[in-house]
Order: C-alpha cells, then sequence, then structure tokens
C-alpha cells in the first residue's frame, strides 16, 4: 500500500529540469494554490505528505513551509518546519501580508499618522482612532437608550458604594480641619 501510494504522489510532480528549480504540484490545488492529495480515505496538503515521505514525521503543532514562496512547491529542499509565529514572521518578512504597505486606515478614508494610529497593546493591531471614535459614537446613538438604563442601574448599584465613600471623605475632611484648628490654638 505504501509503495502505491508513493507512486501515486510521485505521478502528480513536475520535477524541475534544474538544480534549484521547484518541483511542482500537478494535480488537484486548493484556492491558495496549495496541493491536495487523497490517501486513506483523507486529503492531506502535498507539501506535508513530500515532508513525511522525503524527511520524516512532522512534529505536533509544526507547519510546513515554503523557502521559495510557491504554494504548489513539494520540494523538500524548499520546504522546512515552524511554528505559527514563525509562519507569520516569514509572511512578513517577505511582505506578504494583506496589508503590508497600507497607507490608509481600513475604511480608505484617513491617512495612516501618527496622530491616529492607534496599536492594541498584546496583538500589535492598528486601528484608525478617526473610524474608532465615530463607530462608538453611532454604536452609542444606536443603543443610547440601552446606554443610559446600564449606566442607570450601575449608579444604582453603586450609590451605596458611593455614599459611603463620600461619608469616609466628608469625616477625613472633618479630621483635617480639627487637627489645624488644634495646632492653631496650640501655636
Amino acid at each position: 500500500m505504501i509503495g502505491s501510494i508513493y507512486e501515486r504522489f510521485w505521478d502528480k510532480v513536475a520535477v524541475a529540469a534544474d538544480d534549484e528549480g521547484c518541483w511542482e504540484w500537478t494535480a488537484s490545488t486548493n484556492k491558495l494554490g496549495y496541493g491536495w492529495f487523497g490517501a486513506h480515505r483523507k486529503t492531506h496538503l502535498a507539501h506535508r505528505v513530500s515532508w513525511e515521505l522525503n524527511v520524516g514525521p512532522i512534529p505536533e503543532g509544526s507547519h510546513v513551509l515554503h523557502r521559495c514562496d510557491n504554494p504548489p512547491c513539494i520540494r523538500p529542499g524548499h520546504l522546512f518546519l515552524g511554528t505559527d509565529a514563525d509562519n507569520m514572521a516569514d509572511m512578513v518578512a517577505k511582505r506578504r501580508h494583506w496589508r503590508h504597505g497600507a497607507t490608509h486606515c481600513f475604511s480608505g478614508l484617513h491617512e495612516w499618522t501618527e496622530e491616529n494610529i492607534y496599536i492594541v497593546p498584546g496583538s500589535g493591531a492598528r486601528l484608525c482612532r478617526l473610524c474608532n471614535a465615530a463607530s462608538r459614537l453611532e454604536w452609542y446613538e444606536a443603543n443610547r437608550d440601552r446606554a443610559r438604563a446600564y449606566n442607570a442601574a450601575y449608579r444604582v448599584a453603586n450609590r451605596e458604594d458611593r455614599n459611603a465613600r463620600e461619608r469616609a471623605r466628608r469625616a477625613a475632611k472633618r479630621k483635617a480641619e480639627c487637627v489645624e484648628e488644634i495646632r492653631k490654638q496650640a501655636l
């Protein structure tokens, strides 16, 4: 069975004539151009099958990445193992990110400038401050009654806490005034 899978796999590969060229998958591909190979009633990505046939098993959580950036390529020398982070870093380094070189925000209305970019902590995503403010205002106008009801409920729920804080603040102020009065009398 392995021999037949091996033969079926290599029948679908166009090996480059030169020593450095890509070995391209000639059978079915997905919409991104990566080859599909069916074995054991499952469909597998052809470059992953190539790695397993020529190099060995792929560790759990690893990806098989392309050095050549050619999705149908299955040449083992053009492939390497990496993590999700390696895959994303490779994409950014090779300038293949879908927003690479963007000069305007997602809406296309505002140019990216120091003043209107907000970088989300943790993810590093860029947001347009102007679009974000407009979106918040639009949400508030559409949900004004709901927002007011929430704020009213919050105020009622926290009224006792606010009253206790206010009483403590007044008591501290009276104590400070008394201490100041005692100091004045002592002089």
